[in-house]
């Protein structure tokens, strides 16, 4: 049968070191082999940071087995030879040699051929008979380097399936330049209890071992009794997200004729739909259907082992909403059995869907407007929850007597101006929601400027926030004093603040005489019974918190201005109680 062979090795994707192996590997166990030796030739190399790299020149497999016979030699310059069918063998796999290295020699007992890129099979020769099989793969076509110390469990992991037969006492040998690695015995491999269920038409069989120290959490997918995909390598939203706990450790194996007939030829994906997507698809699974079944199969075995996956699911939503309340859409599917994981993959999917929207050509993808609600969504529910972290911060400065500076700050920054802020920088909200927009605090020299009288009457060191929603002079409609009163005891401290902040809206209009600005003006005091009643008897309304003191207000019609005087603890406890209800929604106060 003529072939080229470069366009089916140009074909094969994604080969590495370890297909190449196994393939060797499951030939000779086919092949009836109970003795199989693995030699790798390789040299060490050292790179520039100064570490060792051993780089692969020969791959050699000899074997006990049947050997070639007529019937094998003439298949295996076959492309898709029928031959071996019946064992799953898809009639390529010997291509996959030629997709790393140059040429390869097969010497069987009193035969030897070579298969090369270039030239295909040549003549079988007549040799002395020996009673092994030599298959030596040699001139690789790049630089292939591999971990040899994991080189024994990747062997033992794709040929579990295999092996937990129970059929034969296989072993092998493993070397690197002869020097032995390790050995592998097929009777070595633990008991494994078994589960058969169907989905649709089509029986799955879940091999287990529950609780064993030798085996980590892990799952194998596999086709015709070799591993083709392991559950940690697939993407977070297809993998089982398996406890990590000691005493609740389990390692599955999968397998399915289902799975035997949708694996790809290089055997490393399956064909499969992540989920059906429309009525005209014609598959019989998806990967959505048999994850599902397999979860409920996994319930189970835990359930047997007085472990309840549901309710350890629903109790880490819980605890992961109390955590991150603003997260609490992203919370609503996931199944991490560990609390740490749930909350870290649930941060990471949120920064990665604002990533996929925050680039413009992913408007017009699937799934963008849902992703921009559940965004927007999260967003918001996190500004609540951070003004919530505000105003703890602020409970502790005011309760270790925290300094006006770093009080001011927390409002927003001293010294701080450009029309780069936005909503999570300006926390002048703490006063009233109504100046949740007002993001501009103006500067000395902008004071200076748009207001040159005030600028002349600001005393040192009070401290002084003048705030609007906008720098451009014709514009400024509205205006928010701050004014950080030192705290003093004496009985005229009061009229002292009240003069100065009447002083300071008057200044403020004498520079719009033609427009009234409206103007809130709210000032610090240390409270006390006789600073109450003097506020009372100037005609002070009075808004009462959980706090000690009131809130006590006063529009001054001469200056458009409302002024407000109160200590910080009202300012909290009012702030607190604005925000309550929003962090009751969002950890399900009201559901």
């Amino acid at each position: 049968m003529n072939i080229n062979i470069r366009a089916v090795v140009d074909e094969l994707k994604n080969i590495k070191v370890g297909n190449v192996i196994f393939e060797l590997i499951m030939n000779a166990m086919q092949a009836n082999a109970t003795y199989i030796e693995l030699k790798i030739t390789a040299r060490s190399l050292y790179n520039k940071d100064e570490i060792e790299i051993s780089y692969i020149d020969k791959i050699e497999v000899i074997d006990n087995g049947d050997g070639f016979n007529e019937c094998n030699i003439r298949s295996f310059g076959e492309y898709r030879s029928d031959y071996k069918k019946s064992l799953g063998c898809k009639g390529i796999g010997r291509f996959m040699y030629l997709k790393l290295f140059g040429n390869v020699k097969v010497i069987s007992k009193n035969k030897e051929f070579d298969f090369t890129y270039d030239n295909g099979m040549t003549e079988p020769k007549e040799r002395d008979f020996n009673n092994e099989t030599r298959v030596i793969l040699s001139n690789p076509k790049d630089k292939l380097s591999m971990n040899f110390s994991k080189i024994r469990d990747q062997i033992v992991e794709h040929f579990l399936a295999y092996f937990k037969t129970g059929n034969k006492n296989i072993q092998i040998a493993i070397y690197k330049n002869d020097e032995e690695l390790g050995k592998i015995k097929s009777n070595d491999i633990p008991y494994f209890k078994k589960k058969e269920f169907k989905i649709k038409k089509y029986s799955f069989v879940l091999s287990y071992l529950f609780g064993n120290n030798e085996f980590k959490n892990e799952g194998f997918y596999v086709a015709n009794h070799r591993v083709v995909v392991k559950n940690s390598d697939l993407d977070q939203d297809s993998k089982y997200n398996l406890p990590k706990e000691k005493d609740l450790r389990i390692f599955y194996i999968l397998e399915s004729d289902y799975f035997d007939k949708n694996v790809n030829d290089e055997r490393n994906e399956f064909q499969i739909y992540p989920k059906q997507k429309n009525s005209l698809e014609f598959q019989d699974l998806n990967w959505n259907e048999i994850y599902n079944e397999l979860e409920n199969q996994l319930k189970e075995i835990y359930k047997e082992h007085n472990f309840d996956i549901e309710n350890t699911i629903r109790e880490n939503r819980k605890k992961s909403i109390k955590e991150l309340p603003y997260l609490g859409g992203y919370f609503e599917y996931r199944n991490e059995l560990n609390a740490n994981d749930m909350l870290e993959n649930a941060k990471k999917e949120f920064n990665e869907d604002k990533d996929f929207l925050r680039d413009d050509s992913n408007k017009e993808k699937e799934g963008y407007g849902s992703k921009l609600t559940k965004v927007t969504q999260a967003e918001l529910a996190e500004y609540v929850f951070d003004r919530d972290k505000l105003i703890q911060q602020l409970k502790n400065f005011v309760k270790k007597g925290g300094i006006e500076a770093e009080i001011h700050n927390l409002f927003m920054p001293q010294k701080t101006f450009d029309d780069k802020q936005n909503y999570k920088t300006n926390n002048v909200w703490l006063f009233d929601d109504r100046f949740m927009c007002y993001d501009k605090i103006f500067s000395d020299m902008q004071i200076k400027d748009i207001f040159p009288k005030l600028h002349g009457k600001i005393e040192r060191p009070d401290l002084l926030s003048i705030i609007s929603n906008t720098y451009e002079k014709e514009k400024i409609t509205d205006i928010l004093l701050i004014e950080f009163k030192k705290p003093e005891d004496s009985r005229d401290y009061f009229p002292k603040a009240n003069r100065q902040i009447l002083d300071y809206a008057s200044c403020i209009n004498e520079a719009y005489p033609q427009k009234n600005l409206r103007i809130w003006a709210y000032g610090f005091l240390k409270f006390s019974d006789i600073i109450l009643e003097d506020l009372k008897n100037d005609d002070y309304n009075r808004i009462y918190t959980n706090a000690k003191f009131p809130i006590c207000y006063k529009y001054n019609k001469e200056n458009n201005v409302i002024v407000n005087f109160m200590d910080y603890n009202s300012l909290i406890c009012d702030a607190e109680n604005r925000n309550q209800l929003f962090l009751d929604i969002l950890r399900g106060k009201y559901l």
